[in-house]
């Protein structure tokens, strides 16, 4: 009986240590036949789903639709990190390679909600990748200590007005902030005296001279997962330009 037992809980923990990540590869290879076909791409993306391209934010199906259908014929997909939240959301950090191999390929983050059962998109983020000057990495690092600094000093206002841009997005729960006067009301609570976050970075991803993703998590109190798309402004500073969680 006992030698029973010990081979369940070996069973049982072999089991656990192999449960493997959704098969996102799948949906993303039917999401881009349905895009090539002109058929509804936008059926991927959950009921409160949006895409971000070109600096600009687009919740509705129909407007969804229609900016897929302006995108390059897409090739293939290509994951390069699938980051676990738990078990209905993820993010999805890779890039579509091109069917036209000369005009390169267009980088994306993808955060994955399961949302009754079936797995849809709560964000997609789509830019093309083109690079002449290349950036190091401690370069966005110190400006995710910034934010840090600010927000563990309960500096929400500094925060908003040193880091973000002008035009900044921030999306939670389905609803989208945007501009900093709006985003700093959301951030109120970092007033708080024992407030206190740290961002560890998981994933980065130089899409252009003046873009990076960034996908990491955070700790505080309990931990999550954020997506920082980075912009450079015209004064030299990297700034946040979409800010997500989950």
């Amino acid at each position: 009986m006992k030698r029973y037992l010990i081979l369940l809980v070996f069973v049982l923990v072999i089991a656990c240590e192999s449960e493997e990540n959704p098969s996102f590869d799948v949906l993303q290879t039917d999401f881009v036949t349905s895009i090539n076909q002109n058929k509804k791409g936008a059926d991927y993306y959950c009921r409160q789903g949006a895409l971000f391209v070109d600096n600009k934010i687009y919740k509705s199906r129909d407007s969804i639709h229609e900016q897929l259908q302006a995108l390059p014929i897409i090739d293939t997909a290509f994951s390069l990190a699938i980051i676990k939240h738990d078990s209905s959301n993820y993010f999805d950090i890779g890039y579509y390679q091109l069917k036209d191999s000369t005009a390169g390929k267009l980088a994306y983050v993808v955060a994955w909600k399961e949302e009754k059962g079936f797995w849809c998109k709560e964000l997609e983020v789509l830019y093309p990748r083109h690079i002449t000057n290349k950036v190091g990495k401690e370069t966005i690092d110190a400006a995710r200590q910034a934010w840090e600094d600010w927000s563990n000093a309960h500096q929400p206002d500094s925060l908003i007005q040193q880091v973000y841009s002008r035009d900044a997005f921030y999306l939670n729960d389905g609803y989208i902030y945007k501009g900093r006067k709006a985003i700093q009301t959301k951030y109120a609570y970092m007033l708080k005296e024992k407030w206190h976050i740290r961002l560890s970075t998981i994933q980065t991803i130089q899409v252009s001279d003046a873009l990076f993703y960034d996908v990491g998590q955070y700790v505080s109190g309990g931990k999550g997962h954020y997506f920082i798309l980075w912009q450079l402004q015209s004064d030299g500073k990297w700034s946040v330009l979409l800010d997500f969680n989950f």
